[in-house]
C-alpha cells in the first residue's frame, strides 16, 4: 500500500560534501544539521547525512580517483 510507504532517506552525489552543503543545501534546508563525514574505504567514498524532520539526505563524494562514483 501506497499509504504506509515512507521515504528515510534520500541520497545524492556531489563532489565536494561541505561545498556543495555550504553553497547550495544549508540555505534550502535551514534546520538540518550536516553530520560528521564518514570515510569508507572499500567502497572509496565519504558520507555525511543531513538529518531533516520526517526523512534526511545522504550526501556521497568520491574519495579516491577511482571511486566508483
Amino acid at each position: 500500500m501506497l499509504r504506509s510507504l515512507r521515504i528515510d532517506h534520500v541520497g545524492f552525489v556531489v563532489a565536494d560534501i561541505h561545498r556543495h552543503y555550504g553553497e547550495h543545501l544549508c540555505d534550502v534546508f535551514a534546520e538540518g544539521a550536516l553530520g560528521r563525514l564518514i570515510h569508507d574505504p572499500l567502497q572509496k567514498v565519504r558520507v555525511a547525512f543531513v538529518s531533516l524532520p520526517g526523512a534526511g539526505l545522504e550526501m556521497i563524494e568520491p574519495a579516491a580517483a577511482d571511486s566508483p562514483i
